[in-house]
C-alpha cells in the first residue's frame, strides 16, 4: 500500500490518510448572508475521503469581503451553517479544517483582526 493511504497524526488530529485537499474560493456563499449555499455540504461530502480538508477561505468581517460568492463566519448564523457541512465530512470518516480568507487580514493593517474573539482563542 501507498504511504498516501497510510493514517498521519498531525498535531491533535489522527488522519486517515495522507492526501490533503488546499483551501481554494469556490464562490458558493449566498451573496447577502455569506453563509454557504445546500450544495456545499455535497461538494465535501463528496470529498471527505481524503485525509484533510481545509476548507474555502472565510472571510472574518464585513469588511474584509472581497469577492463575489465568498463566505464569511463574523456572525453565529454563519458559523452554524457550516455546522452541516463539517459534520457530513465527519460522517463520511474525513477531517476539515477552516482557514480565513487573506482579504481578511489585509483589510486590518498589519494588526489584522486579531481583535475577533475566535481568533483570540485561535491565536493563544
Amino acid at each position: 500500500m501507498s504511504v498516501f493511504y497510510q493514517p498521519a497524526v498531525l498535531g491533535a488530529l489522527t488522519l486517515p490518510n495522507r492526501i490533503l485537499m488546499a483551501p481554494l474560493g469556490r464562490a458558493r456563499a449566498h451573496e447577502e448572508t455569506r453563509q454557504p449555499l445546500p450544495r456545499v455540504v455535497t461538494y465535501y461530502q463528496q470529498r471527505a475521503s481524503a485525509g484533510l480538508i481545509i476548507s474555502e477561505a472565510t472571510h472574518v468581517s464585513a469588511e474584509s469581503v472581497s469577492r463575489p460568492g465568498g463566505s464569511a463566519i463574523h456572525h453565529n448564523a454563519q458559523v452554524q451553517a457550516w455546522l452541516p457541512i463539517t459534520e457530513a465530512v465527519h460522517a463520511a470518516g474525513g477531517r476539515t479544517l477552516n482557514t480565513p480568507d487573506e482579504a481578511s487580514f489585509d483589510v486590518g493593517g498589519d494588526q489584522g483582526y486579531i481583535d475577533y474573539p475566535f481568533l483570540q482563542a485561535v491565536a493563544h
